[in-house]
């Protein structure tokens, strides 16, 4: 008998030494002020921090196509542009890198280009006009933005 409830203590306790052992996360403060978490404890001050998994619920996002369906998605892209202008040539480059069709029309070498651009309400060059948006400048960031949004 003695030794039945012997062997009933030693389980008793290894059990709650492994429960506690696999379902603890600890929390300490070290000297310096450091938070710490770990299995183990790993100071005299450790708590034991309960953690309850989360089960979110799965919202699967709308479907969105690469570029707008708007009105202006069909539009051609104009560049108004100057020879000397570096911008221009890098949104040239871009564009041709990408296979993004595009109009180029130089400010400088054809006066109803320079009339539409100022017309288009064009402070410089570049000036980018899809439909009845305009992008004033350019770099590759703003571009994507603007063009996904036209």
């Amino acid at each position: 008998m003695t030794r039945l409830l012997l062997c009933i203590m030693l389980l008793s306790v290894g059990l709650a030494q492994v429960h506690a052992h696999a379902s603890g996360i600890y929390r300490w403060v070290d000297e310096q002020g450091n938070v710490h978490f770990s299995d183990e404890p790993g100071g005299g001050n450790a708590e034991v921090i309960t953690v309850e998994p989360q089960t979110l619920p799965f919202v699967p996002a709308p479907a969105r196509s690469p570029r707008s369906t708007s009105a202006t998605a069909g539009a051609p892209l104009i560049m108004y542009s100057a020879e000397w202008c570096g911008y221009c040539t890098r949104a040239r480059n871009y564009f041709r890198s990408n296979n993004i069709p595009f109009i180029e029309k130089d400010i400088e070498k054809s006066d109803q280009a320079r009339r539409e651009h100022k017309q288009a309400g064009g402070r410089g060059v570049p000036l980018l006009v899809r439909g009845d948006a305009k992008l004033n400048g350019f770099s590759e960031q703003r571009f994507e933005q603007w063009f996904r949004s036209n």
